[in-house]
């Protein structure tokens, strides 16, 4: 199961989609600044209450519109927000970033990439004005098997017949170097 799930959304829009975008962004900012801080993270829930307190800010209400039991933004720029939160991706998040923006830009697009920091989970999720039109997620199995195939040495130390490493020690050292670049490139094709 996973624990800390990274998430980056990218929005594509135009210049009304993107000006809405931004100001999303800038609450976060505000946020931010509300709370002393120049620089650091934001909790997601920033964006929907003015004043936070533990009445409001439930687990199930962060489950129901957020997607996690917690969520922060680590960064933010012009076009996308990186994030980080627990157990889940932030769908309902990017779900409602995106239909913000497509309500200045009917046309506008969001890309949520995700991935569980074992990763047990890697995926890609897209939005448009109707909400997620697609999600396609792996999980370490599938990633496993891509790092054998892009991996020589990693074949060589996989027993096919009986689905186990030959040896894991050194397996190990090879998929910990090559996983992350694998499940970059997996998400980058989607």
């Amino acid at each position: 199961m996973a624990n800390h799930v990274d998430g980056y959304l990218s929005i594509q829009a135009n210049e009304e989609g993107m000006k809405a975008f931004q100001k999303i962004t800038g609450k976060l900012e505000s946020a931010r600044e509300k709370n002393g801080e120049s620089w650091g993270e934001v909790h997601l829930a920033e964006l929907f209450f003015d004043d936070l307190d533990d009445e409001k800010l439930t687990r199930d209400w962060m489950c129901e519109n957020v997607g996690a039991k917690w969520a922060y933004a680590r960064e933010w720029d012009e076009e996308s927000i990186a994030m980080y939160s627990a157990w889940s991706p932030c769908g309902d998040f990017a779900e409602w970033v995106v239909k913000e923006v497509c309500k200045a830009d009917p046309d506008a697009t969001g890309r949520l990439e995700y991935l569980d920091e074992m990763p047990n989970f890697i995926g890609v999720a897209k939005y448009d004005k109707d909400g997620m039109d697609d999600d396609e997620c792996i999980e370490w199995e599938e990633i496993q098997e891509m790092c054998i195939l892009e991996n020589e040495d990693l074949r060589k130390l996989w027993d096919e017949d009986n689905q186990e490493w030959k040896d894991e020690d050194a397996a190990d050292e090879i998929l910990w170097e090559i996983k992350w670049e694998v499940s970059s490139e997996w998400c980058g094709k989607q």
